[in-house]
């Protein structure tokens, strides 16, 4: 995701201190439970940041929350906007109290809707006005997959980080979080579904406090250049991780 940025904010409101569980939304189960079960383990996420980021992000070995940015090192470049950011702290997830900006955020696809704007410049209240004196390019795209971050959460067996899903943007007045394992597998079977492909393109795949760097089972990059700088950061770090050359991502996507 773009350095802890969410998808399009609603109109603004109060909001319970309890996050909605996906339980609430009775259509939603009979609809799942309807069409074949997807892998979700399989499913990718995405964590997009600025390169100049990264030698940051590989010297603590960590991504970190909004929240453990304040005890960690900040990021070389932010482009998420203040109120974006103070927003995300007046969320609770679950009932342990804990805001949005506890977790650290990634897409669910690489055509999410705050990623599109960025690299179209297109004006988004979540992004700092700096935002767009920066290229897509500069960027690069930190991948994993939910079954390396949480390979027992398709056995209900997750024993690891909390773990969050939203089918919208997180500060959103409709968006519910799914927190519970069997949960946050059916939401994320439900936004793969034909019928709610747009939906992806909003919702987060939140994990807490701090993201491993040895989860990163790809970076993906915009041009050779940015490969070849990339690869130097990589080995000057000893970290093994799957370099791609993959110009789509980094493009405007097809409407």
């Amino acid at each position: 995701m773009v350095d802890a940025l969410a998808a399009a904010p609603r109109a603004s409101r109060a909001r319970s201190t309890r996050a909605p569980s996906l339980r609430a939304g009775s259509s939603s189960r009979s609809s799942t439970l309807s069409k074949p079960a997807v892998d979700v383990g399989e499913q990718r996420i995405y964590h997009m940041t600025h390169i100049d980021n990264l030698p940051g992000i590989l010297s603590s070995g960590s991504l970190f929350s909004q929240a453990g940015q304040a005890e960690a090192s900040q990021p070389a470049i932010d482009i998420s906007s203040a109120p974006n950011r103070v927003s995300r702290t007046t969320i609770v997830v679950s009932d342990d109290g804990d805001s949005v900006a506890s977790y650290v955020p990634f897409f669910l696809s690489t055509d999410a809707t705050v990623w599109q704007n960025l690299r179209t410049r297109t004006a988004d209240p979540r992004l700092a006005k700096a935002a767009s004196g920066y290229a897509a390019t500069e960027f690069v795209v930190l991948v994993s997959t939910i079954k390396a971050v949480a390979g027992g959460i398709v056995h209900d067996e997750y024993s690891g980080p909390a773990i969050a899903v939203t089918d919208g943007d997180a500060t959103g007045a409709l968006t519910r979080f799914a927190t519970a394992p069997y949960e946050t597998r059916r939401m994320l079977q439900t936004l793969r579904d034909e019928d709610e492909a747009t939906r992806i393109l909003d919702a987060e795949y939140l994990v807490h406090d701090a993201f491993p760097v040895e989860l990163v089972t790809l970076i993906g990059v915009a041009n050779v250049n940015v490969r070849h700088t990339v690869k130097t950061m990589l080995q000057a770090a000893a970290m093994p991780t799957k370099l791609v050359v993959h110009p789509p991502w980094f493009q405007p996507a097809e409407v």
